[in-house]
């Protein structure tokens, strides 16, 4: 996943080629960004990441884990 600065059109990895991403949210309140890692057989990893793509916390969600809801 890359990020691109729209006043100098300069491209940068914000996240490492080493997440298996199938599913992502991003928290409309704070900006921190939800990962699902998706796993057919098993219960999926949930990362979530700060605006600046540190990681703050991982999670197991269901199997398939694709979506994100937030609530105000």
């Amino acid at each position: 996943v890359y990020t691109v600065d729209l006043s100098t059109q300069i491209i940068s990895e914000f996240i490492s080629n080493d997440y298996s991403i199938y599913g992502f949210g991003i928290n409309p309140q704070n900006g921190d960004l939800y990962l699902g890692e998706g796993s057919f057989s098993q219960a999926s990893r949930i990362r979530r990441l700060s605006t600046d793509g540190t990681l703050i916390r991982e999670y197991l969600g269901g199997i398939g884990t694709n979506g994100f809801l937030f609530y105000n």
